[in-house]
């Protein structure tokens, strides 16, 4: 899976990946996921972060925001509440 992405780089960051790829002959987001892989594969266990700490996994393995203790539960039955409202355009 490829996924397009924009990228704020240092200006170092930049022409280090930029010397990666050329020397290479790849393309610039090819280098980016090559050296991000590979830090992540090599990185000791405590190291690696997999989301940020508003995130949880589930237990089918799913990433998502986890629950505010003040935020709106949103429920198969209120989207379904609100999918029945009508609305004026």
């Amino acid at each position: 899976m490829s996924v397009r992405a924009n990228l704020h780089l240092d200006e170092r960051a930049y022409e280090y990946i930029y010397a990666y790829a050329h020397g290479k002959g790849i393309p610039l987001g090819a280098a980016v996921s090559e050296i991000v892989l590979n830090r992540a594969e090599n990185a000791p266990e405590e190291e690696t972060v997999l989301a940020p700490p508003e995130f949880r996994q589930t237990e089918k393995g799913y990433w998502v925001r986890a629950k505010r203790e003040n935020g709106l539960v949103i429920t198969p039955e209120l989207v379904k509440e609100l999918s029945e409202d009508e609305f004026e355009y």
